[in-house]
């Protein structure tokens, strides 16, 4: 799609996964010298239950960009388009700006104890979705 960019990823997954029962969904919250894209908040009265914060750094990737076609991209599982060069880089990059977030978080709300889920996504066109859950930089 011609239009299709983060801002398409990130449209979609706010709408798929908010949940205002249980989360406060926070959008560009600034984090001194960065921006969270997506952050999931659990709610004050929720955070009892067993829940995390929901914490999305989103990259986008056309086929173009890519090389490779759409039939091409179906034929790949999940770990092996991780693997592509510049999948591997945009999930890596998101990595870094994760690691960075959490201290940032609990130094500008100290009161909350964060329950920190990370989630590293990059948009391969509209097509496919590659990610890391729980990146290895922010675990305690």
């Amino acid at each position: 799609m011609r239009w299709s960019n983060e801002l398409t990823l990130k449209t979609t997954l706010l709408l798929l996964l908010t949940n205002d029962l249980y989360y406060l969904p926070r959008s560009e919250l600034s984090l001194g010298g960065g921006y969270s894209d997506l952050l999931f908040e659990i709610r004050p009265d929720k955070r009892q239950a067993p829940l995390y914060d929901l914490l999305f750094e989103l990259k986008y990737l056309s086929l173009k960009d890519l090389k490779l076609s759409a039939e091409q991209l179906n034929e790949l599982s999940r770990e092996q388009l991780a693997e592509l060069a510049p999948v591997k880089k945009l999930l890596d990059d998101a990595e870094v700006q994760l690691a960075s977030y959490q201290p940032k978080l609990q130094q500008l709300f100290p009161a909350v104890e964060w329950q920190l889920k990370p989630f590293a996504v990059v948009s391969l066109g509209t097509k496919r979705l590659v990610w890391r859950d729980g990146c290895r930089a922010m675990l305690r």
